[in-house]
């Protein structure tokens, strides 16, 4: 799952796409095949306008569902305090701000990278790579400057890899992404931790 409609996506074509998902590339060459425009379209439509209403209803009870994995809030409440930090995520801004702000995490509300704005400006569907491409040019980041990027899924380092040299690549091996993908894309600069506890060891250790 990398956009919210992708779960429809994959209730409506479960067989096809549960036949290819033995790695990210198979799965890819799948959705792509199956993908259509308007389709698309109509699935955003219907999941983001259902979590909008169900986040109305609940109200601050909705945050109950947006369960973080343990340790996970330390380690990005670490990364804040300590380093230059950006969020990338398919979410809404609101919803983030929501969930930051209950969890007392304390990040610049520009550096928050959403589904529905870059930063301060508004999102006109940029893909979550074409976002951190935006962060970068922002921080005028080129080859030569090492930057962190933190993922469970493949996808977004995988096409920046060749464009930017001296990026580090931690996987959140506890995620949603398949660890045999990461192992075949063969990164240089990749590290593999399987809790959050590891990674906030891992942050400590890029700050020394």
């Amino acid at each position: 799952v990398v956009k919210g409609q992708d779960y429809l996506w994959q209730y409506y074509f479960y067989d096809q796409l549960n036949s290819c998902a033995g790695s990210f590339e198979q799965y890819q060459k799948c959705y792509e095949s199956i993908w259509d425009a308007e389709k698309d379209k109509i699935f955003a439509k219907a999941f983001y306008s259902s979590r909008e209403l169900l986040s109305k209803l609940m109200n601050n009870s909705y945050l109950s569902l947006l369960k973080p994995y343990p340790n996970a809030i330390t380690a990005l409440k670490f990364s804040v305090e300590n380093h230059k930090t950006y969020i990338c995520t398919a979410r809404d801004k609101r919803s983030v701000t929501q969930w930051l702000d209950h969890n007392l995490i304390n990040i610049v509300p520009g550096n928050i990278y959403a589904r529905d704005f870059n930063g301060d400006q508004a999102n006109s569907n940029r893909t979550k790579t074409e976002q951190v491409r935006l962060i970068l040019d922002k921080e005028k980041n080129g080859n030569g400057k090492s930057f962190l990027i933190i993922e469970d899924q493949v996808k977004v380092p995988k096409e920046l890899r060749n464009q930017y040299l001296s990026m580090k690549v931690i996987c959140a091996g506890y995620g949603y992404g398949l660890l045999r993908d990461w192992v075949d894309v063969c990164f240089e600069n990749l590290e593999i931790v399987n809790d959050p506890e590891e990674l906030s060891v891992k942050l400590q250790e890029v700050t020394s």
